[in-house]
């Protein structure tokens, strides 16, 4: 009995040994067909989400107008977001070829590189290159909820408040304003996350959105602006200023392809 005992014991420590190594850490490193890339831990917690009055008067009216009330939300379960943008080093490592829309694909017109962020990609494109990426990593990929992008891009449970992700200097941490087509990621300064391009660059579809209102919200799940419209987020390289706000919001057909709209991953903490 107790050599039964002692054996017992001795797995017990192995199952749980195994288990602390599964444990995902704060930054995670995934790679598909030979291109790696990262997803950053970002922490559970409580925002309020929304653009405030006192910004309405200094900032385009009619673009803050779907983005009040400000309005608390509670994200209850921690998440992964990419440190960038996908880039076309990886859409073109999971889906094996670039995305063409009515005769238009990447260019040096609109932004062309390894390190560029993919575009000309729909809502409807993302979800193949979502589901093929899940098939490919064995993990939970998809997009972010339009409150997880929110939550993210103003810093999570480390926000400083700022007007843009990361700054309230917009030349520090955005493209933006006409720069000629798409910048590689990550020459900009990144937010408190450590997350680089959430304002500026690409715009960023977004899984879900909801309608503002002043009740706080868990988890909002709801479905989005109106039937087969989603969220896009961040601004890009043709925005003025108000378009790059953390709390900008637009939306768009889940079949539109564009030179200014691409994608974020988020990855499920499990």
């Amino acid at each position: 009995m107790k050599k039964i005992s002692v054996l017992l014991i001795i797995i017990s420590v192995i199952v749980l040994s195994a288990c602390k190594e599964k444990k995902k850490s704060k930054v995670e490193e995934i790679t598909v067909n030979g291109v790696s890339f990262e997803m950053v831990k970002v922490e559970h917690g409580k925002f309020l989400m929304g653009t405030p009055d006192s910004q309405v008067d200094s900032l385009n009216p009619s673009a803050a107008a779907h983005e009040r009330p400000v309005h608390s939300v509670t994200i209850t379960k921690d998440f992964y977001m990419g440190r960038y943008p996908v880039t076309q080093k990886l859409w073109k490592a999971v889906m094996g070829a670039t995305p063409v829309a009515e005769g238009d694909q990447w260019t040096v017109d609109y932004g062309l590189g390894d390190d560029v962020p993919a575009y000309f990609v729909s809502w409807t494109d993302c979800q193949a290159f979502i589901s093929k990426l899940n098939e490919l990593s064995g993990e939970t990929f998809r997009l972010p909820t339009d409150a997880e992008w929110e939550y993210a891009a103003r810093g999570g449970n480390k926000s400083k408040g700022y007007l843009y992700a990361g700054s309230d200097d917009i030349f520090e941490v955005a493209w933006f304003g006409g720069f000629k087509g798409a910048e590689k990621v990550g020459r900009k300064q990144p937010n408190e996350l450590d997350l680089y391009d959430m304002s500026g660059n690409i715009y960023e579809w977004c899984g879900a959105s909801h309608d503002y209102h002043q009740d706080p919200y868990i988890d909002p799940q709801k479905t989005d602006f109106s039937l087969n419209t989603h969220a896009v987020r961040g601004g890009c390289w043709n925005s003025q200023p108000s378009g790059c706000r953390v709390s900008a919001v637009g939306g768009r057909a889940d079949n539109v392809r564009s030179s200014i709209i691409g994608l974020r991953l988020v990855m499920e903490n499990e």
